[in-house]
């Protein structure tokens, strides 16, 4: 017999991206992996507060040419781009699971 595949789910616009995460923000339905709080302590420090004062951020945009469809989770990563506290340039790559909004990694982009 086949194998059944999952079907790959819909990637979300960038309005639908914002509103779920401003909605796991608002309702504290959102965690860091591992790699990412490990990639924030290596990359200058970006604390997990800047990550969430970026993602709240009305000036942050959606790097559409950086998401990318994970195989292994069934699952987008999308990735948001704004500043941090201190003005240096952040990316954000996150994906959604069926219960939660997940911050995979953080990088600064003026290393």
């Amino acid at each position: 017999m086949p194998k059944k595949t999952k079907e790959r789910p819909e990637k979300r616009t960038t309005e639908k991206l914002f509103e779920a995460i401003k909605e796991a923000i608002e309702g504290k339905n959102y965690s860091f992996t591992y790699h990412a709080l490990e990639r924030s302590q290596q990359r200058r420090n970006v604390s997990d507060f800047q990550v969430i004062r970026l993602l709240k951020s009305k000036s942050k945009y959606h790097e559409k040419k950086k998401d990318s469809f994970s195989d292994e989770f069934s699952s987008w990563n999308y990735a948001i781009r704004g500043k941090s506290i201190d003005s240096e340039d952040i990316r954000v790559i996150l994906s959604f699971d069926e219960s939660e909004m997940l911050v995979i990694t953080v990088i600064n982009l003026d290393e």
